[in-house]
């Protein structure tokens, strides 16, 4: 069988998120097409415009019985015979039946990814909602997510925004849609090096070509330069005979500890009473991708990267 056609014995599960929460329904894909073009674009697909002059309008009386009788025909072809059925919506309406399964796909994706979240991210907002113009976005870029990695990707996208509404910029969802594999992949595979934003050369485990660099860059990922940039911690301004920096006032699972490094300890990456490391700065629509689809193993990455250098810190939430 043709890998397009739309088999009438399957069955088509949708979901639906709401104010109230997320409704699940379920039909045959015969069924759930015919309802979903309605039986008025059946008749419209049989008509045709005439001008209306009388010898035309006897013509277009005489056209429209035998198109009447063609849908009728058809109708009754449609109810008894369900391979009939499916094959004529295939070719007729498979297009817009797809793209509706690639969103239900993108939102059973989202849902999963929302199953598998804590609640200790810092995120939720109960009395923010998801705006109509994020939805109506989303929905038409979901529409073209024709595979499993690309389903799973915008459902991360939604999952993030329900999350913490606000937090996915139009911005960022015209570089989802633009973005091809390869990048994703490469992307993706540096999401173990991020801390605070950046890339931190110490963390990365592959190696990024200039060229790749420039391609994360035209993408809108990366704010790339030559060398990379420093990315510099300042202690804060306590005294004692300690040097205390922290990432976060709040003890969110993932963050940054408290790291206090003895004052006379003065060795590379602590520089003039600073930390300093070669870092890649993430763009805005960088920072929410990696957000969405993304985790903080960079944050206890970089954590225990700290603690190598300095054995002798003080580490504390």
């Amino acid at each position: 069988m043709d890998k397009d056609r739309l088999p009438a014995d399957e069955t088509s599960i949708g979901a639906q998120l709401s104010k109230s929460g997320i409704s699940f329904g379920a039909k045959s894909r015969t069924i759930a097409a015919l309802d979903f073009i309605g039986a008025s674009k059946l008749m419209g697909r049989f008509r045709k415009t005439y001008t209306e002059t009388d010898q035309a309008a006897r013509e277009k009386y005489a056209l429209d019985q035998l198109t009447m009788a063609a849908v009728r025909t058809l109708e009754t072809k449609l109810e008894n015979d369900e391979e009939a059925a499916a094959e004529f919506l295939n070719s007729a309406l498979g297009t817009q039946i797809r793209r509706k399964e690639n969103v239900l796909g993108a939102t059973a994706a989202a849902i999963e990814d929302l199953s598998n979240r804590t609640t200790d991210e810092g995120e939720a907002d109960e009395a923010a909602e998801i705006s109509d113009a994020f939805m109506d976005r989303w929905e038409r870029y979901a529409e073209g997510a024709t595979t499993d990695e690309l389903k799973e990707r915008w459902g991360a996208i939604l999952s993030k925004e329900i999350r913490k509404p606000g937090s996915i910029s139009p911005a960022t969802m015209r570089v989802v849609d633009e973005l091809d594999k390869s990048l994703a992949d490469l992307f993706q595979s540096l999401f173990s090096a991020i801390a605070m934003n950046r890339i931190i050369q110490d963390l990365m485990e592959v190696t990024v070509s200039l060229d790749k660099w420039q391609q994360l860059t035209a993408a809108g990922l990366v704010i790339h330069a030559a060398g990379g940039t420093s990315m510099i911690l300042s202690p804060l301004p306590v005294g004692g005979d300690r040097r205390v920096f922290l990432r976060s006032m709040r003890p969110i699972k993932g963050t940054l500890p408290v790291v206090e490094i003895p004052k006379a300890v003065n060795r590379p990456p602590l520089t003039g009473g600073r930390l300093q490391f070669k870092a890649i700065a993430l763009t805005t629509a960088g920072v929410e991708i990696h957000e969405a689809l993304g985790d903080r193993q960079g944050y206890e990455r970089f954590s225990a990267l700290l603690r190598t250098y300095f054995p002798e810190a003080k580490f504390s939430h």
